[in-house]
């Protein structure tokens, strides 16, 4: 009697590794990537407050893409996670361009800039 073989099939997934267990072979996703970056916003955003009271559930749809693409850039596995990093960086995004746009014109041209 022939026994039947059990094969798994597996999508290679970009930035995970092959791990054996008792049932088999299985990917597992790379460990999160220490970033300097991401801690500073994450602390940031705590230390102003943004992330105390209860928490509001959102909902959306997203390009898969995107949400691979973001996840492997930030090293973030979490939906939830990733979309809280996403926030921060709007909510603390800087618009020192806007501030120095706005003095456009406002140094006279024959200013001696010694060059």
């Amino acid at each position: 009697m022939a026994t039947a073989k059990k094969t798994a099939t597996t999508k290679k997934i970009a930035g995970t590794k092959k791990i054996a267990t008792k049932r088999g072979t299985v990917r597992r996703p790379p460990r999160p990537r220490v970033t300097p970056r991401r801690d500073s916003v994450l602390d940031t955003v705590k230390r102003l407050g943004l992330l105390d009271g209860p928490r509001n559930r959102i909902a959306g749809r997203i390009r898969g893409q995107l949400i691979k693409a973001a996840k492997a850039r930030s090293g973030i596995r979490s939906d939830t996670a990733l979309l809280e990093y996403a926030l921060a960086q709007v909510a603390l995004e800087d618009d020192f361009w806007r501030k120095l746009w706005a003095r456009r014109g406002t140094i006279p041209p024959d200013i001696d800039l010694e060059f």
